[in-house]
């Protein structure tokens, strides 16, 4: 018969008491951290909580991520996101720094992906039916039936759509598949002509990203709150101002003076965008900004900057096992750059003698006008050196995107009022599909890294006339050449 030491029980027992007394302090300490996460989700973005696919045993039906060059997704943003402030939040909370990038001429990537899509649908309507060619990435099919009849894309409302049956057959009356339209497209640029048949720029979708004239704008015809397109003017007390547009080139306006003009049909500028109609891109930036042309901003609203993208492909299984729609979107100039608005009351270029020292007016986006003073500058390049240096030339630009169900918004509005714009904002009318991807991306100006090798070239700066007194300036330089060393900074 098997008899135990006493002193080994007794220390057997302590040792057991010690290991449920240490286990059950980590057993705390996990819950602890387990709610004290849920609550940092919760109160950072109030999106987790809304009810669609959201929570603490469900994952929203699209993993999206934003990857930008030498950068890596974000880990805490994946299936079960948690929203940290940015210097935690980076590769399990270890400081590091993102890439650091110039403000034009490399591509963000927008990745959808989908870890339990049933099915990729490809429909084909460009010859008989008289519609555009497009996909169908299925998110869920819950009666295991599918029927995308219903699933299409916006037409042109003097086309009667064509009909769609399903795509197996006695189907339950009720459609319960939710999905996301998007057509593949391989480039979108401003100024050139996009097509229906290959990236789905028609009707509607074309008419929403032509620029909006600024005389329909100063006519009130359009207000500038729903306005596509920022502009400034330049000089208020001429008789013959006019609105200057700011920000990136999205290829014009359609123009009453060439009707036969294509270029109001590149389908490429601020709103949604006609290839991934779903994703919502948020950048609380430069024209992404809401103003007026006398530079009165609303902060109660700003574009969706997905009209931006210029390629969608789609990858049908990825190395995580996912059917993933990518959309990339080339970074062109003063698309993510802050505005910053110059008065310095005169006309550089022209060759007026230059004073020892002169006050200039400085407006950095909504921002109140500066005074600020330039001494030695001996040659109209010195000035245009200064200036450059006055400009934000090092800054970290904050990009938002989400996916919704059925078509995004042109405009995101401030609806909780808590003065930032994020997806919290669009739960009252739409339904979250993915969740909130979050990227922080450090931006240098090429102006201030570029050493140019002409006496004088002109950068692009915007000079305004601030204090109305009706002294007209801009940047002259004439011979339209230059080239620059560009420093690598360390």
């Amino acid at each position: 018969m098997f008899t135990q030491d006493p002193m080994h029980f007794n220390l057997s027992a302590s040792l057991r008491d010690a290991a449920a007394q240490y286990w059950g302090v980590r057993t705390v300490y996990t819950k602890a951290f387990a709610a004290g996460a849920a609550f940092v989700a919760f109160a950072v973005s109030p999106a987790l909580s809304n009810g669609f696919e959201y929570g603490y045993k469900k994952r929203p039906h699209i993993n999206l991520t934003i990857e930008e060059p030498g950068g890596q997704p974000n880990r805490l943003s994946s299936y079960y996101p948690i929203y940290l402030p940015e210097p935690y939040a980076s590769s399990y909370g270890k400081r590091r720094d993102r890439s650091l990038l110039t403000e034009d001429g490399w591509t963000l990537s927008f990745r959808l992906a989908a870890k339990d899509s049933p099915a990729l649908i490809s429909t084909r309507l460009s010859n008989n039916d008289g519609g555009p060619n497009f996909e169908t990435l299925v998110l869920k099919d819950p009666d295991g039936c599918l029927d995308l009849s219903h699933a299409k894309p916006t037409f042109d409302p003097r086309m009667s759509p064509p009909a769609l049956s399903p795509i197996e057959d006695n189907c339950p009356a009720i459609q319960d598949e939710k999905f996301v339209l998007f057509n593949i497209d391989y480039d979108d640029a401003p100024g050139v002509r996009d097509t229906y048949i290959s990236g789905g720029c028609e009707g509607p979708k074309r008419e929403r990203l032509i620029d909006d004239p600024y005389d329909e704008i100063e006519g009130n015809v359009v207000d500038f709150r729903d306005s596509n397109k920022a502009y400034v003017i330049k000089d208020p007390t001429s008789m013959f101002a006019t609105g200057s547009p700011v920000g990136p080139f999205t290829g014009g306006a359609e123009s009453t003076f060439d009707p036969t003009s294509k270029l109001h049909e590149d389908c490429y500028g601020y709103g949604s965008d006609e290839d991934l109609t779903s994703l919502v891109v948020m950048v609380n930036t430069g024209a992404a900004r809401i103003f007026d042309a006398n530079l009165v901003y609303d902060n109660t609203r700003i574009r969706n900057m997905a009209g931006f993208i210029s390629g969608v492909t789609r990858e049908l299984i990825d190395k995580n096992d996912a059917t993933t729609v990518v959309a990339h979107m080339p970074i062109r100039p003063r698309m993510l750059t802050p505005l910053t608005f110059f008065d310095i009351d005169r006309v550089v270029g022209i060759g007026d003698p230059i004073p020892a020292s002169f006050d200039i007016l400085r407006k950095i986006e909504d921002g109140l006008a500066e005074s600020l003073t330039i001494t030695g500058a001996a040659t109209d390049a010195d000035i245009v050196n200064e200036l450059i240096a006055l400009t934000p030339n090092e800054f970290k630009v904050e990009i938002r995107a989400v996916v919704v169900e059925g078509a995004a918004p042109e405009f995101i509005d401030d609806t909780n009022n808590d003065g930032r714009f994020t997806a919290a904002d669009l739960t009252p009318a739409y339904n979250l599909l993915s969740n909130e991807a979050v990227r922080w991306i450090n931006i240098v100006t090429t102006p201030s890294l570029a050493e140019e090798r002409d006496d004088f070239e002109c950068p692009p700066l915007n000079f305004v006339d601030l204090n109305l007194n009706g002294e007209e300036q801009f940047c002259e330089d004439g011979d339209g050449t230059s080239r620059s060393a560009v420093r690598r900074p360390r």
